[in-house]
């Protein structure tokens, strides 16, 4: 991947990349501020600066930043993915009732799909499994729950019902990440096309052989 291609997947993904030039003009403007201020103001911009022209010049800082980019709780690595085991096993993943479900998580369910025909949950996360079809949903804080191996170059942002969305159109291998921040790499396995937005704090992610059309219009139900 080349700088310009880098640069615009971590704009894409709402990843602030730094200007060297214009945290040169900001340095500047902070140093003309009156003295009281100046300490800390100096202190900020002089981190700033350093980390802009770190990215600038240091393939170690870029590989860094690119190794992984998170959206909605979901790590993105460019990583090679681990072996994915014959019959993938997710820790402590069990078959459950959407009702019982329902005491533990607030689970939705897409009118365009109607009711699962299963239903299995983990600590963190409620899967509901149709035919062809999966539908995950998990708190989408800064823990991360669940780490994706694909191409930056694959990953298009899309809006469904006025949230940010990511489409990924083709298949790639999924790991399940548990509370401890732990890859499980008895978990991989290789998925489908996915749709991944954040609804009220709660992670959506769709997956299915269908279109980006199709997934939104079952995201959008």
């Amino acid at each position: 991947m080349t700088d310009d291609q880098l640069e615009a997947a971590l704009r894409q993904l709402r990843v602030d990349v730094p200007e060297p030039p214009n945290v040169e003009a900001q340095v500047r403007a902070r140093l003309s501020e009156p003295r009281r201020r100046r300490p800390v103001l100096v202190t900020a911009a002089a981190v700033l600066l350093a980390f802009a022209l770190a990215f600038a010049v240091s393939p170690d800082v870029r590989a860094a930043v690119s190794e992984f980019l998170r959206f909605a709780g979901i790590e993105f690595s460019r990583q090679p993915p681990p072996p994915i085991p014959e019959t993938p096993t997710v820790p402590g993943e069990r078959k459950t009732t959407l009702d019982e479900a329902r005491r533990r998580f607030d689970v939705k369910v897409p009118q365009a799909l109607g009711q699962p025909a299963e239903v299995r949950v983990t600590e963190r996360v409620v899967s509901l499994l149709y035919p062809g079809k999966r539908l995950d949903q998990f708190e989408g804080d800064f823990r991360p729950t669940m780490a994706k191996f694909a191409h930056a170059q694959d990953i298009e942002r899309v809006r469904v019902n006025g949230h940010e969305g990511l489409w990924i159109p083709r298949p790639h291998e999924v790991m399940y990440i548990d509370p401890n921040g732990v890859w499980q790499d008895e978990s991989a396995r290789m998925s489908g096309k996915t749709l991944i937005w954040l609804e009220n704090g709660i992670t959506m992610r769709l997956e299915g052989d269908f279109t980006k059309d199709e997934a939104i219009r079952i995201a959008s139900s």
